[in-house]
C-alpha cells in the first residue's frame, strides 16, 4: 500500500511539471498506482472483483442483503380512496345533468335552425289550443298600445328595451318586441318608436317552466296595471327576433356538461371498483 502511495505522488507532482513528456509519464504512473492498489486490495481480503460485483447484479444482491423486500407487504392491496371522493364526483354529474336539463329548451329550439318560421296567419283566426310550445312562428297582428308595458333585459353587449303586449282580437297571445328606432315625419317628435305587425321568433307557452322562469314577472305586471283584466292561465307570448340559429351557444354548453358528465361518471366507476376491491 506504501509503495503504491508514493508511486502516486511521484505522477501527481510530475504532472505540476511543464514538460509533456514528463506529464504522459506521469499519467501513466497513476495508471499504474491505480492497478496497484487493486491487486494490493484483492491479496488482503482474497477475493477477485469481478465486473458483476462493481454494479449491475452485485449491487441488486447488496441491497437485497441489507435492504430486504418484504414480500407480504407488496401483497398487499392499496388502501381505498375517501368515501367522500366517490360523493363528490357523483354530485358533480348530477350538477352537471341539472344544467343539461335547465337547456333543453334552448337545445331543442335550436335544432329548428334549418327550418323556416311556421306561419300562423292573422292574431284574430289563431286558435291557441293548436299552438306548440318552443317553436319557431311567423304571425300577423296589430299591438294593443294601450295595454303595453316596457321593460328592460340584460344582453350580451349591454341592456336592451322591450315592449310587452296583446294583439287586438286574441287576448291569448302577447308579444315580446325589442324596441327599434325608426324616422317618424314629426317636426316635434323626429324619432319614434315604430310597432311592427309582423312578428317572427319564439313562441312559449305561459304555464310552462320556461314560461313562468323568464316571464313570471311580466304576467304578474299585466295583472296588476290592468286590474281589469286577467292574463289567462292558456297565454301565449311570442319573443320577436328570437331565432334558432341565435342559440348556438347552447351547443359548446352542452359539449361541455356532456364531457365532464363522461370523465366524472369514468372515475366514479374506478372509485366503486377500488372500493368493492
Amino acid at each position: 500500500m506504501v509503495v503504491g502511495q508514493e508511486r502516486e505522488n511521484n505522477a501527481i507532482s510530475a504532472i505540476r511539471g511543464v514538460d509533456k513528456t514528463r506529464i504522459l509519464d506521469g499519467v501513466r504512473n497513476i495508471v499504474e498506482a491505480k492497478e496497484a492498489h487493486v491487486k494490493e486490495g484483492e491479496e488482503d481480503t482474497g477475493e477477485t472483483a469481478s465486473p458483476q460485483s462493481e454494479g449491475g447484479d452485485g449491487a441488486k444482491g447488496f441491497q437485497e442483503e441489507n435492504d430486504p423486500v418484504d414480500e407480504e407487504l407488496l401483497a398487499l392491496s392499496a388502501p381505498p380512496p375517501s368515501p367522500w371522493y366517490g360523493v363528490l364526483t357523483g354530485v358533480v354529474i348530477l350538477v352537471c345533468a341539472g344544467f343539461l336539463l335547465w337547456f333543453v329548451s334552448d337545445f331543442s329550439y335550436f335544432l329548428e335552425m334549418l327550418d323556416e318560421p311556421r306561419p300562423l296567419g292573422e292574431a284574430p283566426s289563431v286558435e291557441p289550443s293548436k299552438l306548440v310550445h318552443n317553436d319557431y312562428v311567423a304571425l300577423d297582428g296589430i299591438p294593443r298600445v294601450n295595454r303595453s308595458l316596457d321593460f328592460s333585459s340584460v344582453e350580451l353587449f349591454g341592456r336592451r328595451t322591450n315592449s310587452f303586449f296583446p294583439l287586438m282580437g286574441q287576448n291569448r297571445v302577447f308579444v315580446v318586441w325589442p324596441q327599434t328606432k325608426k324616422p317618424y315625419g314629426d317636426s316635434y317628435n323626429p324619432v319614434r318608436w315604430f310597432l311592427p305587425s309582423h312578428f317572427e321568433g319564439r313562441l312559449i307557452r305561459r304555464d310552462s317552466y320556461l314560461g313562468r322562469s323568464r316571464y313570471r314577472k311580466l304576467w304578474n305586471a299585466q295583472n296588476e296595471v290592468f286590474k281589469n283584466y286577467e292574463v289567462p292561465k292558456e297565454a301565449w307570448v311570442l319573443v320577436d327576433g328570437e331565432k334558432p340559429i341565435d342559440k348556438a351557444w347552447v351547443l359548446l354548453v352542452y359539449f361541455l356538461f356532456i364531457f365532464m358528465i363522461v370523465f366524472n361518471s369514468i372515475k366514479l366507476r374506478r372509485f366503486i371498483i377500488a372500493w368493492r376491491s
